[in-house]
C-alpha cells in the first residue's frame, strides 16, 4: 500500500462548526510559543490545502522540536516533509475529552494515505502509535485541535521499504 495524500476517513468526522483561517493562525502562535515550530511551520505552509472554499475540522499531532531533531534523517530532507506533516494530521476534530473516550484498539484515518493512527490505552495513559501525548489539547480553536507529542509518528518500516512509499510528494496538498 503506498503512501499519498489522502481524502478524509468518514469514520473519523465529529461534527464540529466550520471555522475561520483565525483560529489556525492562533494554533501557529501557540506551536511557536510552545517548542513546536517545526509544526507551526508545516501547519503555516500547508494552510491553503487545508483551507479551501469550506473549512474541514482537523487534528494535529505536534511532536516537540526536539523530538524532530533527534530524528536527524528529517532534517534538510524535504521530500519527507510532506509525509511528516500528513502522518500527524487527521481529518476530524478530536478533543482529549474524544481520544480518552475511544475504545482500546481505536483505529484512525490520517491525510497520509495508508498511514494509520492506533490509539492504545496502557497503565492509564493513552498512546497514539505507542506515543504518548506530553500537552493534550496544547491548542482548541473552532477548526483545529493540537496535542503535543512526546515523540515522532514513524511509518513502520515495512511499509516504509516499500517501492510505491517513493510517491509521497505527487504535488497535491
Amino acid at each position: 500500500m503506498g503512501f499519498g495524500v489522502s481524502r478524509p476517513n468518514p469514520t473519523c468526522i465529529i461534527p464540529s462548526e466550520n471555522g475561520d483561517d483565525h483560529s489556525f493562525r492562533e494554533a501557529i502562535s501557540v506551536l511557536r510559543s510552545r517548542k513546536h515550530s517545526v509544526m507551526a511551520s508545516f501547519l503555516d505552509l500547508q494552510l491553503m490545502g487545508f483551507k479551501p472554499n469550506n473549512a474541514e475540522p482537523l487534528t494535529l499531532f505536534a511532536p516537540l522540536d526536539d523530538a524532530i531533531k533527534m530524528k536527524g534523517d528529517y532534517i534538510g530532507n524535504f521530500s519527507e516533509y510532506q509525509s511528516i506533516f500528513f502522518r500527524h494530521v487527521l481529518p476530524c476534530k478530536l478533543s482529549w475529552a474524544d481520544l480518552v473516550n475511544l475504545s482500546d484498539g481505536t483505529v484512525l484515518g490520517t491525510y497520509l494515505e495508508g498511514f494509520k493512527i492506533h490509539v492504545t490505552k496502557s497503565g492509564g495513559n493513552l498512546l497514539i502509535n505507542g506515543v504518548g501525548i506530553a500537552y493534550p489539547d496544547l491548542f482548541y480553536g473552532e477548526s483545529i485541535v493540537v496535542h503535543g507529542l512526546q515523540e515522532v509518528l514513524v511509518v513502520p518500516e515495512i511499509l516504509a521499504e516499500s517501492p510505491s512509499h517513493m510517491g509521497v510528494d505527487q504535488g497535491e496538498f
